[in-house]
């Protein structure tokens, strides 16, 4: 096998076989877990799109949906328009196929910079981060791992063309990904761009390209596919500035900005250790920079040191906000792993097979964990089965007729820095929380929207929290056992 030089033929069969099994168990029971967390809304918001034939501006139970820009729900329309359905498994597609083209782009960008060693254990060390091979690809409804892709190619293209001195393509395809990213999953992608270019220029003392012509066509570049975006949203009615604003705002939220004093303080501690733990097994294998004599080893190759560059600046923020999740730095995993692969393989005498066997064995354990683990929690998630079942009880009792679900709205005040800056502070309503995953069976079943409509009409069922209809007499057909500690009810007015 030429694509391996330097790997024995045994060695080649292991890492050929891990990947088989990795590839069999991720796909093996796609559509088995029920949706949970972000999946069930990513689904609503682009069945709306298709429901309302309006793929410019995303809606969620009818209101307008600011928090996350369309791109992931347009690929979700094409993904509808292939398979005709958006069913959990296809819902989760585009992601693992995203999952699996990050690895193979660690194999790609590792063989030509470092050697086909490396290029094997850091695409296999990715692959089988527990993190993702045992959250990441079984919620991959949610849009983090296709996030990760987006923002990986957009940093190392910054790398690629900074090694071959190739201003234009550096800044105009890296703003390219960055406007992507950004039309993923908002403003993280503008600070992923801006400390990745100040760190690499000035680390090569070339900052003066910052203040060139190819730097500015590149601002243009991505700025113009952001500005077509919104514009257009204003265009056909959508209130762009306050989408606009609100990206911002969803950032601040998880950010150092909205962050109290001890909640602060523990998770700055806890921070180091927790990415430490979110890299086992593999994280171990920092012991060998720990020990080497020579001095910085990570520096010894171009792509590594960039990858530590990387690291270091970009998650500095995230250190700094105590409101982030594990799934939020699944973009530093692709470097993480690339450093770690190295380490192994130039200051460790383990022989590789041994580092094969491990992958090999997490491998087994992903099949296993589809097979028989993935099964028995999906009948005993109670929560979520609660949820189907009064979904079900709905659409019983509601007997094929229109159901809405109605209450009074949360206000928030759009007062971000980037509000004051432009001095557009806006307000925008927020429909009262229901189960995303009651709305979608609703959805799927009825081949329509599940709509928030408030203040209550007459001859409508409506879903609601009781408290918000105690003084005003509707029929209540049935109460419901709460969700996030409200009781809900059925009820009609007359």
């Amino acid at each position: 096998m030429t694509i391996l030089n330097g790997i024995s033929r045994r060695d080649q069969y292991l890492a050929l076989l891990s990947l088989l099994l990795i590839v069999t168990g991720v796909c093996i029971c796609l559509g088995e877990m029920i949706l949970r967390g972000e999946e069930p809304r990513r689904a609503i918001v682009t069945l709306e799109m298709i429901y309302n034939h309006d793929y410019l501006k995303p809606t969620l139970h009818g209101v307008p949906y600011y928090n996350k820009p369309p791109l992931f729900n347009w690929i979700l329309v094409g993904v509808h328009s292939l398979f005709g359905h958006l069913d959990n498994w296809a819902l989760r597609t585009p992601s693992i196929i995203a999952y699996f083209l990050t690895g193979a782009g660690i194999f790609e960008v590792c063989k030509r910079y470092i050697n086909t060693r490396v290029a094997v254990l850091a695409s296999l060390f990715y692959l089988t981060n527990p993190t993702l091979l045992f959250f990441g690809t079984v919620l991959s409804g949610e849009l983090d791992l296709l996030y990760s892709l987006v923002v990986a190619t957009q940093i190392i293209i910054i790398f690629i063309f900074h090694e071959k001195k190739k201003l234009l393509p550096l800044f105009v395809f890296s703003y390219m990904f960055m406007a992507f990213g950004l039309m993923l999953k908002g403003a993280p992608s503008i600070l992923f761009q801006g400390l990745t270019l100040l760190i690499v220029f000035f680390n090569s003392s070339t900052w003066k390209s910052l203040f060139s012509w190819q730097h500015f066509t590149g601002l243009v570049t991505g700025g113009t596919i952001l500005f077509l975006y919104f514009f257009s949203y204003s265009n056909d009615g959508g209130d762009g500035m306050t989408y606009f604003l609100n990206l911002f705002q969803e950032a601040s939220k998880k950010s150092i900005l909205e962050a109290k004093g001890w909640e602060f303080f523990t998770h700055f501690l806890s921070f180091p250790f927790a990415q430490l733990i979110e890299f086992l097994p593999w994280s171990l294998l920092l012991l060998f920079a720990v020990r080497n004599k020579k001095r910085a080893p990570f520096r010894q190759n171009k792509l590594v040191w960039f990858s530590v560059l990387f690291i270091a600046i970009n998650i500095l923020p995230y250190w700094l906000s105590p409101g982030t999740k594990t799934r939020y730095h699944y973009m530093f995993i692709p470097y993480g792993m690339i450093v770690l692969a190295y380490l192994y393989d130039q200051f460790s005498n383990i022989p590789l097979r041994y580092a094969l066997w491990l992958i090999f064995t997490l491998a087994v354990g992903r099949l296993a964990y589809s097979l028989f683990i993935i099964p028995y929690q999906v009948e005993n998630l109670n929560t979520e089965i609660k949820y189907l079942e009064i979904a079900d009880d709905l659409l019983q009792k509601t007997e094929g007729k229109e159901l809405r679900f109605g209450g009074i709205p949360d206000t928030i005040l759009l007062n971000n820095p980037v509000a004051l800056l432009t001095g557009q502070s806006k307000e925008v309503y927020i429909p009262p929380e229901i189960p995303y995953s009651v709305a979608l069976k609703l959805m799927r079943n009825k081949g329509q929207p599940f709509v928030y409509d408030f203040p209550f009409q007459k001859g409508v069922f409506y879903l609601c929290e009781k408290e918000d209809i105690l003084k005003m007499n509707p029929e209540i057909i049935k109460e419901y056992p709460g969700w996030f500690g409200q009781e809900v009810v059925l009820c009609k007015f007359h």
